[in-house]
């Protein structure tokens, strides 16, 4: 893997490709997450802890995932 195709997302480095899909799965969710906060008037630092929660526990949830996965 080259250096290029590396990020990091909440502190783990991973391919670009595992990042789109995470974000491809996630997104969704933060927005609805977001969406509810705004619609019920909460405070902008609360909206911001709750999408910074849902994207922590899906990036937790898929390296978790791929610890205890067989590998091929």
């Amino acid at each position: 893997m080259v250096g290029e195709d590396l990020v990091v997302i909440n502190g783990q480095l991973c391919s670009k490709d595992v990042a789109a899909m995470l974000i491809s799965k996630v997104l969704p969710t933060v927005l609805e997450v977001i969406a509810e906060k705004v619609k019920a008037g909460r405070p902008d630092k609360e909206v911001e802890e709750a999408a910074k929660t849902v994207v922590h526990a899906a990036t937790e949830a898929i390296i978790l995932k791929s610890l205890v996965s067989p590998k091929p």
